[in-house]
């Protein structure tokens, strides 16, 4: 399955069990004036999670992941960003997104980084949502 593919299904899920669920992109995408120039349009914040949802009145950040590993990954540069505050130019959009999803926390929402709708539905069980 392709990371769309697990947002996609995720989103149905939530949906489906009675939540709100939405897909955000970020990034840029390029635009162009009436003369022809070339600009950028930014979609969204930096780090900002690949779906917002909104379960019995709580606010989750859900980063998708295209599978366990890529899951793992994150976890461990994270951790090592936690442990020693040190960011390697090839974790910068990683650590935006943990340091998005501890914004979340902070504002009394939930964050995820998941990589399958189950996981998805062991969370929500856990937070005791379902």
């Amino acid at each position: 399955m392709t990371e769309q593919e697990i947002q996609n299904s995720i989103k149905k899920f939530i949906e489906i069990n009675g939540g709100y669920c939405i897909r955000t992109n970020s990034g840029k995408i390029p635009a162009y004036n009436h003369k022809g120039a070339r600009r950028f349009i930014n979609l969204g914040e930096k780090g900002t999670p690949d779906l917002h949802a909104c379960v019995k009145s709580v606010m989750i950040g859900i980063e998708v992941k295209k599978d366990s590993k890529e899951v793992q990954n994150f976890m461990r540069k994270v951790k090592k960003y936690c442990e020693s505050g040190e960011i390697k130019e090839s974790w910068k959009r990683e650590i935006a997104q943990y340091l998005k999803g501890c914004e979340i926390i902070k504002a009394g929402g939930q964050f995820m980084v998941v990589s399958s709708v189950n996981e998805v539905e062991a969370e929500l069980r856990k937070l005791k949502l379902l």
